[in-house]
């Protein structure tokens, strides 16, 4: 049979991207593969550019995040679909159930469920790189491990053989063609040459290197005397006249020049110092003081540089396959909404990336394993690695959505659990569904009794017969017709309204007064508040760190002019960094030059706490937008402007205190790292890439939010944010609304894995005493129980998930309220994230 013959009527789902096994032991695919790497030049400058410029950096971080999130499940492909059918769907399923269960047991190899660090970092590598690795090896106790390596990490040798090289590491480890590993090639196909990678960087690359060379060229402008102020032109024939001396320097002087210096820089080192004020003269024949001059050397202002990048951004936002918003930051639009995950950025920019990481997987690791274990490859090709994106897009109304589209008939019960975020568990048994008919609907009396009889049992009477049924009086009279018509009365009523006997009628107001209230569990609001602290931390750890970066510039920059007088130190700095400076004099040296620690730093973070009150606010604003949501009080109303009120007066009054401690905190820490640049913030469990550590940032927002209503006579107290914190929690309460629980949410580790945190990623409690947070021995430092954020360097968050009554409900007449709120909290406790 012809081969477009085939495939007549069916049209194949064509894979996003590509993968491959390779095998070890054949060298000469090997060989192969390592000549077109010689094409791949540009990954190792893409690379360059992610770790140079931080909006990209966040923006790839931003997009794997999202990724992490993805359930990755095995499905069916359907012909003439672009979904596949997944195994458990009620029909159509065809695969056998021998091929199922072994592609559900070969994808449990992987560790789908281990967030960031396994699909994020893959993400993050096809985003930069469009390629990367997968290792599959023994560890030393026997246990099948996979991990993600970059192609710089991963070395393909002429001679055949694959080289394991991690940084730091000299040659590396060369596999064994005959070993117990597996190397699995992921990439995204160019267009052109399907088996070299493409990505986005690939084309940006002009952009970024614009971006770090007018970076350069601002912080050059900034820290260049000659720059800012320019050159002397001074004939040999003047002499100085010191104001503070009585006496002139001659012009043959050798001190001449570093009078001048001293008289010039005097002011800076003392405020106090009589030059300040008096000034400084230069004595010398007219035709010698005719040649002084000053040269100014014209260079771009900061402003217009700041421009370039602004506009080099822009173009990287532009190119990048995610909102522009999250590479350009505020700019025009709600800087926040680029935190939310909503429908459009998912369907646009988050679900291609997912769809290449499963189309990856299922050509380079499922089929490959499926053909490996003796299925047909027909068969196997029914197969592929399909996605559920879960609760990771944020859509506000997708509820009330759903909600409507159920009262018109669109979907059933099933869909409506799904968009509301409950399980088919959740759905109601017949009892329960006779009693919301019998409460919600108004039936006759038959009807009810019927229902209630159902519902309750015996215990509702035999009601009488009913009233009888309308009569509708018909006549033949053609003038008794017309408006106004009254028919005659013969001692029945013409109508008779259906009713129900004061027995049924009581039995029913009772089965009202018990009736459990509904409830609207916001689990997308909710993880707004959570995602809301989540920026906030991101944003100004990453500023903190950079602010720190330009203080060390500074002081570097302040200790070689200080040494420039001194032959011996000046020597000593020679090829030394800049923000290296004071280390490599040390406590000692810079004492001799006259210098202190706060004198150096002075000014360090004046940048950090602009940025501070603009995103802080921000943030509180935001929050507030979704207190009213959550409560369901419309903008603009009195109940509203009372909440933005004392929601924003309280915690704006408290921004000053928390700065100031913040701000001291990050001193003492640029103080630290002033003599010690190079080494990390270390300490028990996370230990981050950063010299800032995570939980000065985390207490200064906590103390904004204020501190967890959890948190009375406990050490350490539990952390909060802004949104997260008792000032909106109690505003919450207060207005009807109930937390149902909390949900552990791990943070990206920038170095190490935290076990146990990681452990306990999606797990939902009711208290933080819960005997799953209780620390074995070995944690005993952290106390009792674990918590996000109970060492410094921990980035985990948790969201807490709050539920509200329906409108119109009013708990104060209904007083089993709690028994049942307590059935809700127990079912949304039961379900565990992904």
């Amino acid at each position: 049979m012809p081969l477009f013959g085939r495939t007549k009527g069916r049209r194949p789902r064509v894979l996003s991207a590509a993968g491959v096994r390779l095998d070890l032991a054949n060298r000469e695919s090997v060989r192969a593969m390592a000549t077109s790497r010689t094409a791949q030049g540009w990954q190792a400058d893409a690379w360059g550019y992610r770790d140079m410029i931080g909006e990209l950096r966040f923006a790839g971080q931003f997009k794997a995040r999202a990724v992490s999130r993805v359930r990755f499940f095995p499905a069916q492909v359907v012909p003439n679909e672009d979904e596949p059918l997944p195994f458990d769907a009620d029909e159509g399923v065809t695969v056998s159930a021998e091929l199922q269960r072994a592609a559900e047991e070969e994808l449990a190899r992987l560790p789908l469920d281990a967030g960031y660090r396994f699909l994020g970092v893959l993400d993050e590598n096809l985003t930069v790189a469009g390629e990367c690795w997968l290792h599959g090896y023994e560890d030393e106790a026997g246990e099948e491990q996979w991990e993600v390596l970059s192609v710089s990490e991963v070395i393909l040798g002429q001679d055949g053989m694959i080289t394991i090289r991690r940084h730091g590491e000299g040659v590396g480890r060369t596999l064994d063609p005959e070993g117990a590993e597996e190397m699995l090639r992921l990439w995204m196909p160019h267009p052109r040459w399907g088996n070299l990678a493409d990505s986005p960087m690939r084309a940006l690359a002009d952009v970024c290197e614009d971006i770090v060379l007018n970076g350069r060229e601002m912080r050059a402008v900034s820290r260049s005397r000659i720059a800012t102020n320019g050159i002397f032109k001074i004939p040999r024939g003047l002499a100085l006249l010191l104001a503070t001396k009585g006496d002139t320097i001659g012009a043959d002087d050798d001190g001449f020049m570093a009078e001048l210096a001293a008289a010039l820089t005097a002011p800076i080192h003392d405020e106090g110092h009589p030059s300040a004020i008096a000034p400084a003269g230069i004595v010398g024949d007219l035709e010698d003081l005719a040649g002084f001059e000053h040269i100014r050397i014209d260079r771009e202002s900061s402003e217009e540089i700041i421009g370039k990048v602004e506009q080099g951004l822009a173009r990287l936002a532009r190119g990048l396959d995610i909102p522009p918003e999250i590479v350009t930051g505020m700019g025009d639009a709600n800087h926040w909404s680029a935190w939310q995950i909503d429908s459009s950025t998912y369907r646009y920019h988050i679900d291609p990336s997912v769809r290449n990481v499963a189309d990856s997987l299922t050509e380079a690791f499922l089929r490959p394993a499926l053909i490996a274990r003796g299925f047909a490859l027909a068969d196997v090709r029914q197969v592929m690695v399909w996605r559920d994106a879960g609760v990771l897009t944020e859509n506000p109304n997708r509820g009330q959505d759903a909600k409507d589209a159920f009262d018109r008939g669109s979907i059933g019960f099933k869909a409506l659990n799904q968009a509301l975020g409950f399980t088919d568990t959740d759905m109601p048994d017949d009892d329960e569904l006779i009693r919301m008919i019998a409460v919600k609907t108004g039936v006759d009396t038959n009807t009810s009794a019927m229902l209630l009889r159902a519902a309750l049992g015996t215990v509702v009477p035999e009601l009488p017969a009913p009233a009888p049924a309308t009569r509708v009086i018909e006549s033949t009279r053609t003038d008794d017709t017309g408006p106004g018509h009254t028919p005659p009365d013969d001692g029945t009523p013409a109508t008779e309204p259906p009713g129900m006997t004061a027995a049924a009628l009581s039995l029913v107001e009772t089965l009202l007064a018990d009736a459990e209230p509904q409830w609207d569990v916001h689990g997308d609001l909710s993880r707004s508040l959570m995602d809301i602290d989540r920026a906030l931390m991101d944003r100004l750890l990453v500023a903190a760190e950079e602010a720190l970066e330009r203080g060390l510039e500074r002081a570097g920059a302040r200790v070689r002019s200080k040494a420039a007088k001194d032959a011996t130190v000046r020597a000593s700095l020679d090829n030394v960094d800049v923000t290296r400076m004071a280390a490599s004099v040390g406590p000692e040296g810079m004492f001799k030059l006259g210098l202190k620690e706060s004198d150096v730093l002075a000014g360090v973070f004046d940048r950090l706490a602009a940025n501070w009150d603009a995103w802080v606010n921000a943030g509180i604003a935001n929050g507030v937008r979704v207190v009213l949501r959550i409560l369901g009080i419309r903008a603009g109303t009195d109940s509203a402007a009372a909440i933005t009120d004392r929601l924003t007066n309280t915690m704006r009054a408290r921004m000053p205190r928390a700065w100031d401690t913040m701000r001291d905190e990050l001193m003492a820490v640029a103080e630290r790292v002033l003599y010690a640049p190079d080494e990390p913030h270390t300490g028990h469990g996370e230990t981050s890439r950063f010299r800032i550590p995570p939980g000065i940032i985390r207490r200064a927002l906590g103390h904004v939010g204020g501190v967890h209503p959890q948190s009375s006579g406990q050490t350490p107290v539990l952390p909060s944010g802004v949104a997260t914190g008792d000032t909106i929690a109690d505003t919450l309460a207060d207005h009807g609304a109930q937390a149902l629980g909390f949900e552990w949410v791990y943070g990206v580790a920038d170095r190490n894995t935290f076990e146990p945190h990681l452990d306990l990623d999606g797990e939902r409690f009711d208290s933080w005493t819960d005997d799953r947070l209780s620390t074995p021995a070995a944690y005993a430092w952290i106390g009792a129980h674990f918590r996000p954020g109970d060492h410094d360097g921990c980035q985990c968050s948790y969201m807490p998930v709050w539920a509200t009554p329906a409108p119109g409900t009013d708990l104060s007449e209904r007083p089993g309220w709690r028994g049942k709120f307590r059935a809700l909290r127990d079912r949304w406790l039961r379900r565990t994230r992904g």
